[in-house]
């Protein structure tokens, strides 16, 4: 079952996020809900990013389209046919990847949640494939 639901937020700068369509199979409040903080927190970092990515789950989740473009940040439950980025893994897995302590875009070996988080991509639980410049950005964006 699809919704059709809208929110906007201003972030500094011109970027707004707006929550698209959603799904009762789907994350993307939840994804937009973390955007949100990470906009609020790096609002030159958001204002910057440009590309769609999609994230695929593992569990059977609806997919995940974060759209960054010029003046809108736009998060979706639905897909897109070729995405700049595209994150695949469980769910736990990708939240654990995309909230760990960062260094530089990437998660911090230094700390235990670095650590595991990159045992995930190296072991291939978690995979990213496309712009690694925009995956970086986007993991500074998500950061807790």
């Amino acid at each position: 079952m699809w919704r059709r639901r809208r929110r906007f937020r201003e972030a500094s700068g011109s970027a707004r996020i707006e929550l698209g369509e959603t799904s009762v199979e789907g994350v993307a409040p939840s994804m937009y809900a973390l955007l949100d903080r990470g906009i609020g927190l790096r609002p030159e970092l958001a204002v910057k990013l440009r590309g769609t990515v999609v994230f695929r789950f593992d569990e059977g989740f609806a997919p995940l389209l974060v759209r960054f473009g010029e003046e809108i940040i736009t998060v979706s439950d639905e897909d897109c046919e070729d995405p700049d980025l595209t994150i695949f893994g469980p769910l736990p897995g990708v939240v654990h990847f995309a909230t760990a302590p960062q260094f530089g875009g990437i998660p911090n070996p230094a700390t235990g949640e670095g650590r595991k988080a990159l045992r995930s991509f190296v072991s291939g639980r978690v995979r990213i494939e496309g712009e690694l410049t925009l995956a970086r950005s986007l993991l500074m964006l998500l950061a807790l």
